[in-house]
């Protein structure tokens, strides 16, 4: 009788361990039984195993319930558009951080003061989800510093389109101006750059997916024709970026998506 109830328990609680357990139980038995005891362990180690399988089974759909409620976690960068310049829309980075973390994005991190926040949602990199959210996150903002400021979304894989497409000796620096000018969704790169005109002795320019690269030496800078773009509507529909800054953000998203 002890011996039937110390196997129920070990059946009871399923596991891997106890088949074990088990079998070696049932050699020390032998000897004493003439091998009855074999075959009575042999049959709960068979119970044993078939509820290991129903439990695995259990736990796949349960993982995969998980999966279709909480979606896969991307990767995004906030750019904000117009803070913390000349004294106007202060944003402090702290705060900012805490709204995101608030609207339950993940391993939120902020860098520098232009307004640039990477960070996890799970929702997936495309779709009206997407919009959704910078919609949502503007919202926030505006409730917590008491003004509007527009932010376009960016996934790594879109950053990532950008960065390859910036060629490795673009600086910014003393000599050279570099920027990334990220475009509102629906904005044609087209149809901006023929509002403006571009010097082709002097500007050099890239088009990338929701971006243009624009570079040129310091010395040019008033001469392009792209510092027309400061007058015009459309300049209204992007938030720019220079290359060191980019190529940061994008550092940071990596490591922050695990690559």
């Amino acid at each position: 009788t002890k011996h039937v109830s110390w196997i129920y328990l070990c059946t009871a609680s399923a596991n891997q361990s106890n088949i074990l357990i088990l079998t070696i139980f049932a050699k020390a038995l032998d000897k004493n039984t003439n091998g009855a005891s074999s075959d009575m362990v042999g049959h709960w180690v068979l119970e044993i195993k078939g509820m290991l399988r129903v439990r695995r089974k259990l736990r796949r759909k349960e993982n995969d319930l998980i999966l279709s409620t909480v979606g896969v976690m991307t990767t995004f960068a906030a750019l904000l558009r117009g803070v913390n310049v000349g004294g106007k829309n202060r944003v402090e980075m702290c705060r900012l951080k805490n709204v995101f973390e608030k609207l339950s994005c993940e391993s939120v991190q902020t860098y520098i003061n232009s307004g640039n926040v990477v960070f996890r949602y799970p929702i997936e990199e495309k779709g009206t989800e997407v919009e959704l959210l910078a919609t949502k996150i503007e919202a926030a903002i505006a409730a917590e510093f008491g003004f509007g400021v527009p932010v376009v979304l960016r996934t790594l894989k879109n950053i990532k389109q950008v960065c390859s497409k910036l060629p490795a000796e673009w600086k910014n620096d003393k000599t050279m101006k570099t920027d990334v000018l990220f475009l509102w969704n629906g904005v044609d790169t087209d149809t901006l750059l023929q509002s403006v005109s571009i010097q082709p002795a002097i500007d050099d320019v890239i088009c990338a997916p929701q971006a243009i690269i624009w570079r040129i030496d310091r010395r040019n800078v008033t001469k392009s024709g792209l510092m027309k773009l400061v007058a015009k509507p459309l300049y209204k529909q992007m938030t720019v970026r220079n290359c060191n800054t980019t190529r940061k953000i994008y550092a940071i998203m990596r490591v922050t998506a695990g690559k």
